[in-house]
């Protein structure tokens, strides 16, 4: 048996991350997400209880989708810790195209928003923001030891 999540589900999170993206935590409603993902609201409840807890569940999934596209970007397989940190760089230079919502950070919308009145949101995005920069720091780190004078 797979734990795929169900494709409603999935639907619901992708149609948050573009919403909020756009719009913003706030500006965001059920009925938005609702609509954009082609779902009624019975189908959002099943899987949700509120838009908290959607914006939990999306940071999570978010986390998930973007530490795939870190992980598997090519500067991760460069054996030198200042060509990764370098690579990183420039791969981060090259994700800013199109529109600014397709490019920016779901957590640092989030959390500049929710950051006093939804705790929970809060830690969900510290939480992602602190995978993220591990693995940034631990290059630093890396090239730092080798590197430094």
């Amino acid at each position: 048996m797979t734990n795929r999540p169900h494709p409603s589900r999935v639907r619901l999170l992708e149609a948050a991350l573009r919403l909020i993206r756009t719009k913003g935590y706030a500006a965001t409603t059920v009925d938005d997400v609702c609509e954009a993902a082609g779902v009624t609201k019975g189908s959002f409840f099943h899987h949700f209880k509120g838009k908290e807890d959607l914006a939990i569940a999306a940071t999570a999934h978010w986390n998930e989708a973007t530490g795939g596209v870190f992980a598997g970007a090519p500067y991760r397989g460069l054996p030198d810790p200042r060509e990764r940190v370098l690579g990183y760089i420039d791969y981060r230079a090259a994700l800013l195209t199109g529109e600014l919502p397709d490019f920016t950070c779901l957590l640092g919308t989030m959390v500049q928003e929710t950051f006093e009145t939804h705790p929970a949101i809060r830690e969900a995005c510290r939480h992602g923001i602190e995978l993220h920069a591990g693995t940034v720091a631990a290059d630093l780190a890396e090239a730092k030891a080798k590197y430094a004078p």
